[in-house]
């Protein structure tokens, strides 16, 4: 059973998700433009805790996580020993996303390449709480 464009909108997303975990090669994943709920982040916050995967490239870029997406993901990035990159372009983030996203890349040793652009919702207090991992040894 096949997954076509308007079911994995329409919520197959996250059994698809889930099925690219037994995949032991995948290096890259390329979600941009879908829509990724709580439920969805939550797969992918399992997909970047499993073992199997060599997973180093997340792309979620106008996929409107927001806040609660990023709540969900936060515990897999900041235990993740391979994710290297994390795109987030336009995802609707404001501060309370920032703060999990600062507090996970805090304890994260791998992450090299973060994109945030286009969130407005994130403010001065957000900025100002990301950059403290500029002066977190």
């Amino acid at each position: 059973d096949g997954f076509n464009h308007d079911e994995i909108y329409g919520g197959r997303l996250a059994d698809l998700i889930v099925a690219l975990s037994m995949h032991t090669q995948l290096e890259k994943l390329q979600l941009s433009r879908s829509t990724i709920g709580r439920n969805e982040c939550r797969a992918l916050a399992t997909l970047i805790r499993w073992r199997t995967t060599k997973l180093h490239t997340l792309n979620l870029d106008e996929s409107s996580i927001g806040n609660a997406g990023m709540i969900a993901l936060g515990d897999a990035v900041a235990n993740s020993k391979l994710l290297r990159n994390l795109s987030l372009l336009c995802n609707d983030i404001g501060d309370e996303g920032v703060e999990v996203l600062t507090h996970s890349l805090i304890h994260s040793s791998t992450l090299q390449s973060l994109d945030l652009r286009s969130n407005p919702s994130i403010t001065i207090k957000g900025w100002q709480t990301l950059s403290t991992l500029l002066t977190t040894p």
